[in-house]
C-alpha cells in the first residue's frame, strides 16, 4: 500500500512540475554525471550515475539514453533517495532508462557531490569501441519539497570496450545462468545470462517484450501551403489485436507522440478523457496527427504507441511504432519532399518545395538554431 501511495504522490508532485516556476539562474555547472569506464568487451560492467554538485532534491525523473548496441541488465539504487519507483529494466526501451525515485518524505535529500544515485550494470558489445550514456537533461526533472524545479545540466559518460588482455578461453566454463527474466510478455522481454568462471566472459540470451501487432506505419505527409509548415502520419489500429491485450488483463492506450528538438508532443485516440475528434478519428481503424511551426530541414521523429498498464502494480510498457523513410526514422519536411512528384502539383506547391529542398522557405529564414 505504500508504495501505491508513494506513487501517486509522485505523480502529482511530475505534474505539478508542468505549473510551477523553473529556477534560472545562470549557473552552468554540472549537477550530474555518468561515469566513463574501460572494460573488455563481452564482460560486464558498472557505470555509476552520482551528483556533481550539491542540490536539494524530493523527487527525481532521470532518462538515461545509452548506445543500443549495450545491453542494460541491471540497476541498483543508490541511497541518496532511498524510494525508487522505477520499472524494470525488462520492461524499458532498449537504449533508454528512466530512473523515478524520491527522497520517500516530505523533506529534500541533499545530494553532494560524488553521492551514488544508482548504478547501471551493462553487459558490453563483441565489437570493440566507445558507447555512449547520456542523460537527457531535457526530459530529466530534479524537483524540491517546494515544487521548484532545477535545471539539469549532466556530465555524458561513456564505456570503452577493449578486447581482453589475454585470449578468451577456447572453451568457456559457465557457472549458473543468471535468470533476469524467464518468459517474454506484453510488458516485457526474457533475459538470461551466463558467465565463464575462467576469463569473465558473458553470453546472454535477450527475446523482446511480446509484440501487440496493434499498430501499422500508413505513411507520412507534409504540409506544404506555406507559413506554418508542418508533417503529419497515420497509422492503423488492429481492433482485434487490442481486445486481446485486454483480454490478458491489461489496460491500453494509443496514440501519436511528435519529438522535434526540444518539442514533444503527444495526441490520444483510445483510451481514458479521449476529445470527440479523435474519438471519431480512431473510429475508422486510422489514426492521424500532425506537428507544425517546424523549421523545414529539422529532424525528429513520428511514431504511434500503446501503453500497456499492467492494473494490479499501476505501471507497463510503451510499445512505439515509428514511421521510417529508408531505414531511418528521423524524418524532416525536406525528406519528405525530396521524395514528391512535383509533376502532380500546382505551380505554386512546386515553388514551395522548390524553396522546400533549398533551404529558403519563410521558416527556414526566420529560424533560430
Amino acid at each position: 500500500m505504500k508504495k501505491k501511495i508513494m506513487s501517486f504522490l509522485l505523480a502529482i508532485i511530475i505534474s505539478a512540475m508542468l505549473f510551477v516556476p523553473v529556477q534560472t539562474f545562470a549557473d552552468t555547472a554540472e549537477n550530474l554525471a555518468v561515469e566513463s569506464v574501460q572494460a573488455s568487451t563481452s564482460q560486464l560492467v558498472d557505470v555509476k550515475i552520482t551528483a556533481a554538485s550539491a542540490i536539494d532534491v524530493n523527487t527525481a525523473r532521470i532518462v538515461v539514453n545509452y548506445d543500443s548496441k549495450l545491453e542494460l541488465v541491471s540497476v541498483t539504487n543508490g541511497t541518496a533517495l532511498p524510494n525508487n519507483m522505477s520499472q524494470d529494466v525488462s520492461a524499458q526501451d532498449n537504449g533508454s532508462y528512466i530512473y523515478l525515485a524520491s527522497s520517500g518524505t516530505a523533506q529534500d535529500a541533499l545530494l553532494n557531490g560524488g553521492n551514488v544515485i544508482f548504478t547501471m550494470k551493462f553487459k558490453t558489445p563483441s565489437e570493440a569501441g566507445t558507447y555512449s550514456i547520456k542523460i537527457d537533461n531535457t526530459r530529466t526533472e530534479l524537483v524540491n519539497a517546494q515544487a521548484i524545479s532545477t535545471s539539469c545540466i549532466a556530465k555524458a559518460g561513456a564505456i570503452t570496450a577493449s578486447a581482453p588482455a589475454t585470449a578468451p578461453c577456447e572453451a568457456h566454463a559457465f557457472g549458473e545462468s543468471v535468470v533476469v527474466k524467464a518468459e517474454a510478455s506484453y510488458l516485457s522481454g526474457a533475459y538470461s545470462y551466463k558467465t565463464c568462471t575462467a576469463c569473465g566472459y558473458v553470453e546472454s540470451t535477450l527475446t523482446s517484450p511480446t509484440s501487440t501487432e496493434i499498430l501499422t506505419p500508413l505513411g507520412t505527409a507534409i504540409k506544404y501551403a506555406g507559413n506554418p509548415a508542418g508533417i503529419g502520419a497515420h497509422f492503423k489500429v488492429d481492433s482485434e489485436a487490442i481486445a486481446k491485450v485486454e483480454a490478458a488483463g491489461y489496460k491500453v492506450t494509443i496514440g501519436m507522440e511528435f519529438i522535434y528538438g526540444t518539442r514533444e508532443e503527444k495526441y490520444y485516440f483510445y483510451g481514458d478523457n479521449i476529445s470527440p475528434e479523435n474519438e471519431m478519428n480512431f473510429a475508422d481503424g486510422v489514426i492521424s496527427a500532425g506537428i507544425e511551426n517546424l523549421y523545414t530541414q529539422q529532424k525528429g521523429t513520428i511514431c504511434a504507441f500503446v501503453d500497456i498498464v499492467d492494473p494490479a502494480v499501476g505501471y507497463g510498457r510503451t510499445e512505439r511504432v515509428y514511421n521510417h523513410l529508408n531505414g531511418e526514422k528521423n524524418l524532416s519536411i525536406r525528406d519528405i519532399a525530396e521524395l514528391l512528384n512535383f509533376n502532380k502539383y500546382s505551380e505554386a506547391t512546386c515553388n514551395y518545395l522548390t524553396a522546400v529542398l533549398a533551404g529558403e522557405t519563410f521558416e527556414d529564414k526566420n529560424y533560430i538554431g
